[in-house]
């Protein structure tokens, strides 16, 4: 569906951004993983690099105080791994690794620039791998543990698409759009917002139909010499 939305937006010029300018602009905002987004979640088997990465969150977890450079090294890595170009497919083993692997580096670095960040993509990793709840209760950690942070209002609002694109929860993505542009009425994604809290819930023929009638009506002009 929101796919359509966007091909309605550039079709019929209204205001707002594309969803693939929308997409770009997660991609620029680190978000997600630019390997990632469009993808079609499919079941992989990788024994070898399920155990790799898991290998590592048990050295992780038997350190004291692991050092957040040497985890952010290991993070990009098994984030590289999770997906593989040639087969189109993601490493569940691996995306579940990473997404733990977040969790673990915001858990013993909590206070470090890139814990909310790290938390965020591994709630968009969650989302991608269809495991909705989970992405859902990352992005609430963003949002309620690093309020101050930019991040939160992009946990926020990815909370509302996941519960009106992917869920179909319609009030309650209403609530959280609502809440959205009542507290980022100026963040740049208001006006996706905005557009997204206007068409809860109406099917494509309906939002094209809506879009229509809004349009003025050019008046016709006389033919000549009358």
């Amino acid at each position: 569906m929101v796919e359509a939305r966007g091909a309605i937006r550039r079709g019929i010029g209204v205001v707002g951004e594309s969803l693939t300018e929308f997409f770009e602009k997660v991609k620029k905002k680190g978000i997600l993983e630019p390997h990632l987004i469009n993808h079609q979640v499919r079941t992989s088997m990788n024994a070898k690099l399920g155990l790799l990465a898991f290998l590592c969150l048990g050295i992780w977890a038997c350190q004291s105080t692991p050092q957040a450079g040497d985890m952010e090294k290991n993070l990009q890595e098994m984030s590289k791994k999770m997906y593989n170009e040639e087969t189109s497919r993601l490493d569940e083993e691996a995306a579940e690794a990473f997404i733990g692997a977040c969790e673990t580096f915001a858990k013993a670095h909590p206070q470090h620039d890139k814990a909310a960040e790290y938390l965020l993509k591994a709630g968009e990793t969650a989302r991608t791998m269809k495991n909705y709840p989970r992405g859902i209760a990352l992005y609430d950690q963003v949002i309620s543990t690093y309020p101050d942070s930019p991040k939160a209002a992009q946990a926020l609002f990815l909370k509302g698409f996941t519960l009106d694109n992917d869920m179909k929860q319609i009030d309650q993505a209403r609530s959280i759009y609502e809440s959205f542009l009542e507290k980022y009425p100026n963040d740049e994604f208001a006006d996706d917002t905005q557009f997204l809290l206007n068409n809860l819930g109406k099917s494509d023929d309906e939002i094209i139909k809506g879009f229509e009638q809004s349009q003025p009506v050019e008046a016709t002009e006389a033919p000549a010499g009358e």
